[in-house]
């Protein structure tokens, strides 16, 4: 009855999904696959449903023998990583950090190296502040890829979170920063140095103009350059660069409370 009601073109996404379950359920994994692609052509947000494809494309992956086909094993596991991620950024947005987390894992068993997978895993224990955790995902990550430069940034960022601001910095200061995409790595190290011991406020504010010259566009770029030039007392720029980072879409709370009062701004009427 419900395969019929779906060949028939008018069910609900619900039907869709049950039947992608059912067929699932039984084996069928071609048929489970399409009923669940229909169903989130529909509701292309349904969690369930995500949830459901990218096991069925687990087990499609894990049925190709990667021995006899290399190719088409390693984009069957990419397809079935893929799937939890969209799983995975489907619970972050509903703010299921848990399960997001957890779909990260997923995806990152599948494919190792998936990048997308490894932000989403770490993004979402921050979230959940379990940095342990997420910094035993990158190490495991950064096992196969030991000089790949964002999972180092991300090493980084987890180990200041964990107290250990010397090892921080000394990771951050290692990482060959030559793109815009990797400015956010110079501006952590900014933090990181601010925090150090007998550090520098230059040497940090160093590595935060370094960020913004090389990201003009980024808002947390801005946003640390702006924080340190309030506690180097520099506050008419200060004002305006925080006022740039607020342009550029940083929202955060730091920004707002600065521009309200460490700068010596006046706060909006």
């Amino acid at each position: 009855m419900l395969s019929r009601v779906c060949a028939e073109g008018v069910a609900p996404a619900e039907a869709f999904g049950y039947l992608g379950y059912a067929e699932f359920s039984r084996g069928q994994l071609g048929a489970a696959e399409l009923a669940l692609r229909n169903g989130l052509a529909i509701a292309p947000t349904d969690l369930t449903m995500s949830f459901y494809l990218a096991r069925v494309l687990e087990s499609i992956a894990r049925q190709v023998p990667a021995m006899d086909e290399p190719e088409r094993a390693a984009a069957a596991m990419a397809a079935a990583a893929d799937a939890y991620c969209n799983a995975g950024d489907i619970a972050w947005n509903r703010g299921d950090y848990r399960s997001a987390g957890h779909d990260a894992l997923r995806a990152l068993h599948m494919e190792s190296g998936n990048l997308r997978a490894l932000y989403l895993a770490v993004n979402s224990f921050r979230a959940l502040q379990r940095y342990k955790l997420a910094l035993q995902v990158v190490e495991r990550f950064l096992s196969k890829q030991p000089s790949h430069p964002e999972a180092l940034g991300m090493k980084g960022v987890l180990l200041f979170e964990l107290g250990n601001i010397a090892g921080s910095v000394e990771v951050l200061r290692a990482v060959p920063v030559n793109s815009p995409d990797l400015a956010w790595v110079r501006a952590q190290l900014a933090v990181s140095l601010s925090n150090a011991p007998g550090a520098s406020l230059d040497d940090a504010l160093k590595a935060a103009r370094e960020a913004v010259d090389l990201a003009p566009s980024n808002p947390f770029a801005y946003r640390i350059l702006g924080i340190l030039e309030v506690l180097a007392e520099v506050y008419a720029q200060a004002a305006a660069t925080l006022t740039r980072a607020r342009e550029l879409g940083d929202s955060s709370e730091a920004v707002a409370l600065e521009l309200g009062m460490g700068t010596g701004v006046q706060r909006p009427m």
